[in-house]
């Protein structure tokens, strides 16, 4: 897919792209997702900025696990505002039960549009569940620098049973939307 087009799920699998404005809906559950990011520049002389930021928006224990059985297409989609400035987003680490090792999926970065995913900016990233907890995935190379809100997306490929962490007890963040779950 281009970049910096908008992101509809059924594109890759030849069904007609869906509307998100028809599918989005805030999720009863967080799906637990931390980034972690590195400043882009600061001080004068525009020199890169020392150290990492670790975004999330739980607290890191999954509650529930959310489970894709059948529907290649499923998102889940998390907003993330990063710290003022610009950013590299460097590493992505998602949490897995169990039941989902060698599962596969894929991941998309996008822009924020009107509260909803916009431009595809990276993706998708065909991923596989290595081990049992959490999974990074290494972004540097991509040496994707974001300002402003932007939504990570986990999408269900269809080809083997996925299950990922989530919680549901207050606070939730409601920074968490889905599709045909």
């Amino acid at each position: 897919m281009p970049k910096n087009r908008p992101f509809s799920t059924g594109e890759r699998w030849g069904r007609r792209p869906i509307d998100w404005r028809q599918l989005l809906r805030r999720a009863a559950q967080g799906v637990l997702l931390v980034l972690i990011l590195v400043p882009g520049v600061s001080g004068q002389n525009g020199e890169p900025a020392q150290g990492q930021v670790v975004l999330a928006y739980d607290d890191g224990i999954p509650t529930l696990t959310l489970r894709f059985l059948e529907n290649a297409g499923t998102v889940f989609a998390v907003r993330f505002t990063p710290p003022e400035g610009q950013v590299q987003l460097t590493e992505v680490r998602y949490f897995v039960p169990d039941t989902s090792e060698g599962a596969t999926f894929t991941l998309r970065v996008t822009s924020e549009s009107s509260g909803e995913p916009g431009a595809t900016l990276l993706g998708p990233l065909s991923l596989r569940a290595r081990q049992t907890g959490w999974n990074a995935v290494s972004l540097s190379e991509h040496e994707l620098m974001l300002q402003g809100d932007f939504f990570v997306l986990l999408e269900y490929d269809g080809s083997s049973r996925l299950a990922l962490g989530a919680e549901n007890r207050a606070p939730l963040s409601n920074r968490t939307y889905d599709t045909d779950c």
